[in-house]
């Protein structure tokens, strides 16, 4: 774990809460502003509450007193009170109220602190999520997905327990104590700064020796907490690879030794957090008997000690725990530190372009130009495409065959613009593709692969995906099932359409899931379909009856189809043969198909 260390680790705090403040929005703001404002009235109210104490506890000692107080005077004139004993009620029955009302916006003020931070959580999470979905592909594909999700989930907890609500009860509690402080010196400068110190001394001595641990156990729960998401998606997403290869052993060791970790670091942190109140408590008792002490040899007048030992009783009841609160907060940033940071490195990642969704789809009816493409997926690295010049005419149907690892894939993400190479460009109808309007050419694309993508919903939202329920075009679904080919079998479902096929579509065969994918496809309606061994799975007989439906939707539909199986190819007015990231021959089926197999009988 040491080699997790490093100067890029060293966290500046500060300097994240001011990261993390320009991140918020102009609302979130201000609500953090109404939160600041609910701490300043707490800490006016613990200051009279505060003030309140001691001409009560002096009237205790001596009644005779209250008449100096000329407002307790007035007041008594007022409601007609006459007696030093209604006096000292009036008195008594105003510190409890003062103390009621005290606590009650407490309570309050802690209530909107922990409102307010899980606010600003959510919707920190939700920035993070949108940022993410709209990085480029190629950015996705270099991301390690647990990372992406811890950062979404429980590093974002951590902003909100480990960064946001620890800040705000550092705040209050800061407040709060300079308040009843400052009483304490106005009253006694001596005892109030003798009582300072020995809280003070005690309090940074234990911070001192628990800041090496915190910060260690904050590095462990940043590279654990992904760690433990990274095992589970690959041992539940490779679930049955797992039991085959009777790997199941090793997955739940390594899970249990990355939870056990995880956990006791947290513990660590809860345990450094929670345990100097223990310390602090017997040494604020001292405190109290030593303050008895030296006001006793300062005084023999009872009247003084008794009011004084009594309001720095209360006010060290009131200031253990602020200090404790204030202890814990601290232990909390520092244990949740790294987290914080890999979740502000999140939030920080360049704002995603505003998307109008009601834009039209980049127009399309003539036809795709690759011109000089190359490309790579990472810098100077191997180029998996090398000066592809490329014209698809729309309404074509085209289809791409070479060795795996040739090139097909690449060039079929680049037409869809999933990928922009740095080198050559990309045109539809002579506009070129570009970040700007990438999405528009998006809208036009239906893509259906061999591994289908399939939600844990019903089919109806499967077929129809990205189009909440209530407005899915059920006639529109049904006549796509039916193209597609599982209309019949939809149809012995106990639920029909509303049949939930569970997680990635384990419930239902992959013939199924590849014919709930080309649906989908017929659905969307595309101008552009590309098909990447998605016939795979479905018989001779079943694929030309999908293929059928789906060069007869619409004639001047554009067809790509990446296939393995030549006979899938039979019907494409062009065929693209691919190696080592180049187009080595373009023809017809029969040139190009019908001359490899004679070349190859041939060679028999």
């Amino acid at each position: 774990m040491e080699k997790l260390t490093s100067e890029k680790d060293k966290i500046n705090y500060l300097d994240q809460l001011l990261q993390l403040i320009q991140l918020l929005s102009k609302a979130t703001k201000i609500k953090l502003t109404k939160v600041c404002l609910l701490m300043l009235i707490t800490a006016a109210l613990e200051l009279i509450s505060l003030g309140a104490i001691y001409p009560l506890l002096t009237a205790v000692t001596n009644q005779q007193i209250l008449d100096e107080y000329t407002y307790l005077t007035y007041i008594a004139t007022v409601l007609d009170l006459k007696t030093s004993i209604d006096k000292t009620i009036l008195l008594a029955t105003t510190f409890s109220l003062l103390a009621l009302i005290s606590g009650y916006v407490r309570v309050l003020s802690i209530k909107y602190q922990i409102k307010t931070s899980h606010i600003i959580g959510a919707n920190l999470s939700v920035d993070i999520l949108k940022k993410t979905l709209s990085r480029t592909y190629l950015d996705q594909i270099n991301t390690n997905s647990s990372k992406i999700i811890a950062g979404i989930t429980s590093k974002c907890d951590h902003l909100i327990m480990s960064g946001i609500y620890p800040s705000l009860v550092l705040i209050n509690s800061a407040i709060i104590l300079i308040v009843i402080v400052g009483t304490l010196i106005i009253i006694n400068p001596f005892i109030s700064l003798l009582s300072i110190f020995g809280f003070g001394a005690t309090y940074f001595v234990v911070m001192h020796i628990c800041k090496k641990g915190l910060s260690r156990d904050s590095i462990i729960v940043a590279h654990e907490s992904e760690r433990v998401i990274k095992i589970l998606q690959e041992s539940l997403g490779g679930i049955r690879d797992v039991i085959l290869g009777g790997a199941e052993k090793i997955y739940v060791d390594t899970y249990r030794r990355a939870c056990t970790s995880l956990q006791m670091s947290v513990a660590n942190i809860q345990i450094t957090s929670a345990s100097p109140r223990y310390i602090i408590e017997p040494i604020g008792m001292t405190l109290i008997s030593v303050l008895a002490c030296i006001l006793i040899a300062k005084s023999t007048n009872d009247e003084v000690i008794v009011p004084l030992l009594g309001i720095f009783a209360i006010a060290a009841q009131r200031t253990i725990p602020l200090l404790q609160q204030a202890y814990s907060a601290w232990s909390a940033i520092v244990g949740g530190s790294l987290s914080f940071k890999d979740a502000l490195e999140m939030l920080s990642q360049p704002a995603s372009l505003e998307r109008d969704e009601d834009q039209h789809p980049l127009k399309f009816e003539k036809d795709i130009e690759l011109k000089n493409i190359t490309f790579s997926y990472k810098e100077n690295g191997k180029k998996e495409l090398n000066d592809i010049n490329l014209v698809i005419k729309k309404g074509s149907r085209v289809g791409i065959i070479g060795e795996t690892g040739g090139g097909k894939s690449t060039l079929v993400d680049c037409i869809m613009g999933l990928l922009l190479p740095k080198i050559g460009s990309i045109k539809i109808d002579g506009e070129p593709l570009t970040e700007k309007n990438k999405h528009l050419w998006h809208k036009n694309i239906a893509h259906v692969t061999q591994a289908i993508f399939l939600a844990d919903t019903s089919v109806a939202e499967n077929i129809a995906f990205g189009v909440p329920y209530n407005q899915i075009d059920f006639e529109r679904v049904t006549k796509a099932a039916e193209s597609a080919q599982i209309l019949s079998v939809i149809k012995l479902w106990k639920n029909g359409f509303n049949e939930v096929i569970g997680e990635r579509g384990v419930k239902i065969s992959g013939g199924q899931r590849q014919r709930i994918g080309i649906a989908r496809a017929l659905y969307k309606k595309a101008e552009l379909v590309v098909l990447d061994e998605a016939t795979s799975a479905l018989d001779l007989d079943t694929e030309k009856e999908v293929m059928s439906a789906i060069e007869s939707s619409n004639k001047d539909k554009t067809i790509i189809i990446v296939a393995h199986r030549l006979e899938t190819l039979k019907n494409c007015t062009e065929i693209i043969k691919m190696q080592n990231g180049k187009i080595v021959d373009i023809g017809s089926y029969e040139n190009i198909i019908l001359g490899v197999k004679n070349k190859y009988n041939e060679i028999r």
